[in-house]
């Protein structure tokens, strides 16, 4: 009997079972154990777990997706993650697709996109059986040094403020609004807030930080040290101000703190589509290493 239940209705061993066909599918993924895989699925991005959908089979998992719609009231995006299953199970997947589908019916009118790591051909298969369309992918660039960005002057008009609970509101501003309008832009709100304060414990190194121009809040970013790497895990400028150069200098002050943690290499991620960041990231040092992951948008 097949049977589609969420995270948190799953026994302990079924929870478990789930984790390692994550794991097997979303080799990238900076989730290393089982503890931070429930904490990442029962996430609010997950709506607390109730959007995190496992296909069993008498009791048997077989296939794995998270649906997240809370970027739908900025962006109109609403997405299909962490899709796994064996390539011997792919019509299980399907199944649980068209679950996920009508789930979403009822929903503000969105767009619906789905991505998988992109040597999950079975994956895809199953995507593009279902009428995906507008493929683009999720890059990750390494950086390779650059001295044009030594030699940016750096604008003395900006500064930064690190994030703490009493400037969040700001942060959650500077995020939304630098995203709006990207594939693959997440949405915070309030209740996200301490899961992201706790990166400060889970790495090595953390820092999040407000940018602001003549005290005006104008973007934000988010750097990590895991292990011994350096990470850039998101620049963002809001609309208003983007074309003025501020993401660049967001980008130097980034790359400069993180050399200064004696990182082995720097790495951050961006959507092929956004060819204005692709572009003043492979002028500024940084080549495209690989494809992290690849994303269809769905029809209904």
């Amino acid at each position: 009997m097949i049977e589609i239940k969420n995270i948190l209705q799953l026994n302990e061993r079924q929870k478990k079972d789930a984790y390692r066909l994550f794991k097997e599918y979303n080799k990238f993924s900076s989730i290393y154990n089982f503890e931070e895989y429930l904490t990442h699925s029962e996430s609010s991005h997950f709506d607390n777990g109730n959007d995190y959908f496992i296909l069993l089979e008498k009791n048997l998992v077989k296939a794995v997706a998270g649906l997240i719609t809370k970027p739908i009231k900025i962006s109109g995006d609403a997405y299909i993650t962490n899709i796994s299953c064996h390539k011997e199970d792919k019509e299980y997947l399907d199944y649980l697709l068209q679950y996920i589908k009508e789930k979403t019916k009822e929903l503000p009118v969105h767009t619906l996109k789905a991505g998988f790591n992109e040597e999950n051909s079975h994956i895809e298969e199953i995507l593009l059986k279902r009428g995906g369309n507008n493929p683009y992918e999720i890059l990750e660039m390494k950086y390779l040094g650059s001295k044009k960005l030594d030699g940016l002057k750096v604008d003395e008009d900006i500064t930064f403020k690190p994030l703490n609970k009493d400037n969040k509101s700001d942060y959650i501003f500077a995020h939304n609004q630098s995203f709006r309008n990207s594939p693959n832009g997440s949405t915070i709100e309030n209740e996200d807030m301490e899961e992201i304060l706790k990166n400060y414990e889970k790495y090595s190194f953390y820092d999040s930080s407000i940018v602001l121009h003549k005290n005006k809040v104008i973007g934000f970013y988010d750097i990590l040290k895991d292990d011994s790497d350096g990470e850039i895990e998101s620049i963002g400028v809001v609309p208003e101000y983007q074309g003025n150069g501020y993401g660049l200098q967001i980008l130097k002050r980034t790359v400069n703190i993180l050399e200064k943690q004696n990182v082995n290499k720097i790495k951050l991620i961006v959507v092929s589509t956004n060819k204005a960041a692709l572009e003043m990231y492979k002028n500024y040092g940084f080549k495209i290493d690989k494809i992290y992951s690849k994303w269809y948008e769905l029809k209904y």
